[in-house]
């Protein structure tokens, strides 16, 4: 009961919601999708009505609630009539703008036709700057409707490309209008009053959705037909837009090149004229002449100044305009391609040579962009940049300089001649000043025509790879030939056998050995002019090279008159000698091609004469330089095993070029012309390159254990070598594979790039190696007095940590030459690396409250500078030590303090710099630090202390490495001065560290500081009695007879006292070195000794002597008592 009661109160207030919720629209004499025709004020007049009952209805109504589903279909019908009605403009656009275009088409004709009959221009008679400006903006304006012609042309082919896709989408959607109009036809008669509303408003939507697939259908159809209408006229238009600008670039070019040798002229008339006016200066006589003379040079200085720059604008604007010119060219190619591209999923067969030739000239255009030098016109920019800022400089004081030399130039002058000289000078100034005015402008434009010009070669370098990776992306995939299957074999059988192909190789046989040309090989022998000739390449040249090679063997084994031999001469000799029969082999070919023999028959001789010479010159160079006894393992020192492998893994390439490679050679060209027989030529040819790319990189290859024993002491790479050779061998197999199922293009760039990569590899162990060779011979030439031993043997050890020295940045310049040609071989090159830019991190506010973008090119630019830093920091020593310390005499300390500030230096700068890549303000960084430094005052007060002593230290050097110093109890020499203590190493070779606060608070006695010189005190006592002139002349005689004993101080000897035992003697000698003092002091005491006993000198020790004088004499008298 209660259940009934609440559906009978939901009903009611359904329909008591109905007129809230909304009506649909109300009915019109007659409903859109039934009109015959439209009117765009009556599709805007539908739309109002659709949006006035839309603002009827609740806006916060749920999507699920009748007035939502009414909401819903409303705003569907809206967009329906709103699409409508675009579609009425473009065809009523296209209605009119046709019959204008068919109009234009007899004028444009007319023009057209008038252009071609035209004159080709003639250069000016004349030329002026403001007439070559309005040639230049004449230029721009045909260049710009060049550029409208070929974005409408590339617009309407957008247009017509789409339009067979866009008309069989929109039947389909006409046809699921239909269908779905059904569909809510069958739902109308199952739905309760209230949602038949929703239900009437879909149908009437379904029906206006195929009334506007209808009008879409003919607005395609208008499409078409304007098309058809239209293409001869916008084909005439291109035409004539670009003869114009063709003509006027003809005409601007003339242009230019008679304005540059009138300002050629023009420029040295200006220089007479400077040389004139500075003539003048020097003949002055008065202040007031010299004044005006002055100024009028100045002015003709700065009109010669203008002439030059302005010519100097023009080449820029020309180097510019070029670079210009093939970006637009290079973008616009981009366009077509991604608009080819975007035909289907995949490349047609003449969409793909399309591809190819494009990817060929994307590589072209890199070249020839690397190769442009404009380093003359780039110096001549910066000088131009130079005297801008001497301009900028000089302006605003011109006018008080002025003021201050006409004052003295007036000073000589009477009153009637001071207004005339006044108004002079004033004339000459405004002049002066409006030229060089004339010069900043000029300079301006220079500067910045020049920043653009620097810009446009990256332009174009970002337009390459982008071009470049989006063509390989598809191309590389592309199926370019046949794959091996019953079809190849058809193809192949036909090229060989068939008799209807004009050259197979069965018919070229039967041409060979047809009657026509026995008869041409008749004529040519009975020819006495060609008779001679062949007999002269057959006999006569191949005697010639037969003697020639047997005085080149004579002259390499017992030498000649003029020359000495050698083992450099005699390679060069046998590289000579291996070279003769490819020569003879060339010149036949030569003969072949020039002596008439039948075409067929010839091209195929010489050509195969040809590649059989180089095949030839390349296996006797193989034989000489590798096959043992290798000539590289004498001269460079390459161990015979590896020179043994690496021949004979080039003589299996040069076998796979002879009877691989050369039938591709022959076959692929005419009169052939083959397919099938050649590829298959060259995908053995890759096979056997293959293999004797695994031939070098086996585990068991010498080449392979001679990089283990280089590198590999742990012999991990060893163990794990099957692991690293499985991605190798796969990649070869995949170059095989994708060549075989047709993917020629593909497997190609695989090979070459792998060949490339493989060869840089091997380039880079044999540069390796001769590093090894070239430091060791420049640590034998210029290292010798630090390798020499005493006994003048050079030291194992020091030659090896020389030898380190230099392989290390050269090693390192090798792998990162060879990185970054790895990285250009696979398309890793600047423009990639510049795409890291666009990967955001983080963001960062300036000092200036901009916000600046932190990106992982950053990140990557500041870890770079950080490990460069470190590295060059690292090195120093080494580049210190082989470039500075090696020409100058300095003692170790100096070359340590310098060494040691320059890394701080190095590494404090680089940090900065690493830094600024992070967009961190230095002003923030700065109160950082002062905000550190408070802390450290506080807690870290030693530390740094010790920090600004190691500072001290390296500044004042009161003490350097290898000072011999005393500090409270300990002595030693000092081995390192470091940023917060010293290593000091004491006579027990212990290392001691000492803080650097210790060593400038303290006192510290300093042996070697100022003078190495050390007094040594030899202390000696003698026994009473001996001649004390002779002892002091033996000392005297045994120091001078030492030689570390200086003689300037001499030796000196001293009595100084009567001693308790013995007369006190000391020898005072002075030493060169304080590490000399215990081995010398150990030699004079031996010698004094050996010689005093020599000489039967005493040398006393202390004696005393005890006296009993009472008592004793009474204890011995007292007589022993008996117990």
């Amino acid at each position: 009961m209660s259940c009934g009661f609440v559906r009978v109160l939901m009903i009611i207030g359904m329909v008591v919601a109905v007129p809230a919720m909304g009506e649909p629209p109300p009915p019109s004499p007659q409903p859109v999708w039934d009109m015959e025709s439209f009117s765009l004020d009556g599709l805007a007049a539908a739309r109002g009505e659709v949006e006035q009952t839309l603002t009827a209805i609740p806006s916060d109504s749920k999507e699920s609630s009748p007035e939502g589903l009414m909401r819903s279909a409303l705003k569907s019908r809206q967009s329906l009539l709103v699409e409508l009605e675009e579609s009425l403009k473009r065809r009523l656009m296209l209605q009119t703008t046709a019959p204008q275009r068919i109009q234009s088409a007899e004028e444009t004709a007319n023009t057209l036709a008038q252009l071609k009959k035209r004159s080709e221009p003639i250069p000016p008679k004349n030329p002026t700057g403001e007439i070559f400006d309005a040639v230049r903006e004449k230029l721009n304006i045909a260049s710009g409707k060049l550029e409208e012609s070929k974005r409408e042309m590339r617009e309407r082919a957008d247009i017509m490309q789409g339009l067979s896709e866009r008309m069989t989408k929109t039947r389909d959607r006409q046809r699921e209008a239909q269908r779905n109009e059904e569909k809510f036809r069958n739902l109308l008669a199952g739905t309760n009053p209230i949602d038949n509303r929703v239900v009437v408003v879909r149908i009437e939507n379904e029906k206006l959705t195929q009334r506007v697939t209808l009008e879409i259908i003919k607005e395609l159809e208008a499409e078409q037909e304007f098309e058809k209408q239209t293409a001869g006229v916008r084909d005439q238009r291109m035409e004539l837009a670009q003869l114009e600008f063709d003509r006027i670039q003809q005409e601007f070019l003339l242009y230019q090149e008679a304005l540059t040798k009138v300002q050629s002229q023009t420029l040295k008339a200006q220089e007479a004229e400077v040389t004139q006016k500075n003539e003048a200066v020097e003949k002055a006589t008065s202040l007031d002449d010299l004044f005006l003379a002055t100024w009028e040079a100045k002015i003709a200085r700065v009109s010669r100044n203008t002439t030059g720059y302005s010519a100097l604008l023009n080449e820029i604007l020309a180097s510019s305009a070029e670079q210009e010119d093939k970006l637009k060219m290079e973008r616009e190619e981009l366009k077509n391609l991604r608009a080819m591209a975007g035909q289907g999923s995949s490349l047609s067969e003449l969409a793909s040579e399309v591809f190819k030739e494009a990817y060929l000239r994307v590589s072209g255009s890199r070249k020839e962009l690397k190769a442009i030098d404009d380093g003359e016109l780039d110096q001549r920019i910066k000088e131009a940049m130079a005297r801008q800022f001497e301009i900028t400089a000089v302006l605003p004081g011109l006018r008080g300089q002025w003021r201050e030399e006409l004052q003295n130039a007036s000073q000589e002058l009477r009153e009637a001649q001071l207004k005339p000289f006044t108004e002079k000078a004033e004339k000459i100034f405004n002049a002066y000043r409006s030229q060089l005015s004339e010069e900043k402008r000029l300079l301006l434009d220079i500067s910045l025509q020049g920043q653009r010009r620097k810009i446009l070669p990256m332009e174009r370098q970002e337009v390459l790879a982008e071009l470049e990776s989006f063509v390989l992306s598809r191309i590389f995939w592309v199926q370019d030939d046949l794959p091996v299957g019953l079809t190849m074999v058809r193809q192949l059988l036909g090229e060989v056998f068939s008799l209807n192909r004009p050259f197979s190789l069965v018919n070229w046989w039967l041409d060979v050995l047809s009657r026509k040309t026995l008869e041409t090989l008749v004529h040519f022998v009975q020819s006495g002019r060609m008779a001679f000739l062949g007999g002269l390449m057959l006999v006569g040249l191949p005697l010639f090279l037969v003697w020639i090679g047997r005085h080149i063997r004579h002259i390499a084994n017992t030498g000649g008159a003029f020359m000495h031999t050698g083992m450099a001469k005699t390679h060069l000799l046998g590289l000579v000698a291996a070279g003769l029969t490819p020569f003879y082999l060339l010149a036949v070919a030569w003969a072949i091609d020039s002596m008439g023999f039948p075409a067929a028959l010839g091209t195929v001789i010489s050509r195969s004469l040809i590649h059989s010479a180089l095949f030839l010159f390349l296996w006797r160079l193989n034989v000489f330089f590798l096959r043992p006894p290798a000539v590289l393992a004498t001269t460079i020192g390459i161990p015979e095993d590896i020179c043994n492998d690496v021949y004979r893994a080039i003589r299996i390439v040069l076998l796979a070029y002879l009877v691989c490679l050369l039938p591709w050679m022959i076959f692929n060209h005419w009169p052939f012309d083959f397919e099938v027989l050649p590829r298959l030529g060259l995908t053995l040819f890759q096979i056997a390159v293959m293999g004797a790319i695994y031939r070098l990189i086996r585990l068991r290859s010498s080449l392979v254990q001679r990089f283990f024993s280089l590198g590999d002491r742990a012999r991990v790479l060893a163990r794990n070598w099957g692991l690293i050779m499985f991605p190798a061998v796969i990649f070869m197999g995949l170059i095989v594979t994708m060549d075989l199922l047709g993917y020629r293009f593909g497997s190609r760039y695989l090979a070459i790039n792998g060949l490339l990569s493989f060869i840089t590899i091997i380039a880079m162990t044999g540069a390796y190696r001769l590093i090894a060779v070239v430091s060791e011979k420049m640590v034998q030439r210029w290292g010798k007095e630090y390798i020499l031993t005493s006994s003048d043997r050079s030291d194992p050890s020091k030659t090896g940590h020389l030898v380190r020295q230099i392989q290390g940045p050269l090693s390192w310049i090798v792998f990162l030459t060879g990185i970054i040609s790895l990285a250009g071989y696979w398309g890793i090159n600047e423009s990639v690396i510049r795409s890291l830019s666009d990967i955001t991190l983080y963001s960062v506010t300036g000092s200036d409250g901009q916000i600046q973008f932190v990106t992982l090119a950053d990140w990557g630019s500041f870890l770079f500078c950080l490990f460069l830093v470190f590295w060059i920091a690292n090195r120093l020593p080494h580049v210190f030590n082989w470039f500075v310390f090696s020409r100058m005499n300095m003692d170790p300390g100096m070359r340590y303090a310098i060494i040691t500030m320059t890394r701080y230096f190095v590494i404090l700068t680089g940090v900065f710099v690493a830094f600024s890549f992070l967009k961190l303000d230095l002003a923030k960084i700065g109160w950082l630090a002062a905000a550190i430094s408070v802390g450290l005052g506080f807690g870290l007060q030693e530390i740094v202390a010790n920090f600004v002593s190691g500072i001290i230290l390296l500044v004042e050097r009161p003490i350097r490495v290898d000072d011999l110093i005393t500090v409270g109890t300990m002595s030693g020499r000092i081995t390192r001065i470091n940023i917060r203590a010293t290593t000091l190493r004491n006579f027990d070779q212990q290392e001691i560290l000492i803080p650097n606060k210790q060593l400038i608070t303290q006192e510290v006695t300093n042996w070697t500081l100022g003078d190495t010189r050390i007094r040594l005190v030899v202390p000696i006592g003698v026994a009473y009695g001996t001649d004390v002139d002779r002892v002091g002349a033996i000392l005297e005689e045994l120091a001078k007879s030492i030689p570390e004993v200086l003689t300037d101080p001499a030796p000196e000897v001293y009595f100084l006292a009567h001693g308790a035992s013995s007369l006190d003697f000391e020898l005072r000698v002075f030493l060169n070195h304080p590490n000399l003092k215990l081995p010398v002091q150990d030699r004079l005491n031996r010698l004094i000794y050996k010689r005093f006993q020599t000489e039967k000198i005493e040398i006393p020790f202390p004696q005393s002597d005890i006296h009993i004088r009472s008592g004793l004499e009474r204890l011995w008298a007292t007589p022993v008592s008996e117990s």
